[in-house]
């Protein structure tokens, strides 16, 4: 699941900054220019910026509901369902127990 919503995130990214760049420069001759602007301008930074957060925290490895609630929102949807579903992964696992009883019993 880590590896599906960071696939997805970069996806995502690309796609929305993408197709908001090219709004852009579809509608420059065009009356709706200011709307235009008013729309893509802040797609790009959240996009952007929300993508940039998800990929940072599947690399340490920290899951935080909100950031996959926002990834849906403004990245991909699916990069914010697989966020929501994966599971971190923990470094200090516990080890199986080595006490010996024997050792106490004499």
């Amino acid at each position: 699941m880590k590896k599906a919503s960071t696939i997805f995130a970069i996806i995502g990214i690309v796609i929305n900054v993408l197709s908001s760049a090219f709004n852009i420069l579809i509608n420059q001759n065009n009356e709706l220019t200011a709307f235009t602007l008013m729309t893509s301008i802040p797609t790009i930074v959240l996009s952007l910026g929300f993508g940039i957060l998800v990929l940072k925290s599947l690399k340490k490895n920290e899951k935080k509901t909100w950031l996959g609630v926002v990834a849906i929102l403004f990245v991909n949807i699916l990069s914010g369902i697989f966020y929501l579903c994966w599971k971190p992964e923990n470094k200090e696992q516990v080890q199986p127990s080595t006490y010996d009883i024997e050792e106490h019993l004499e």
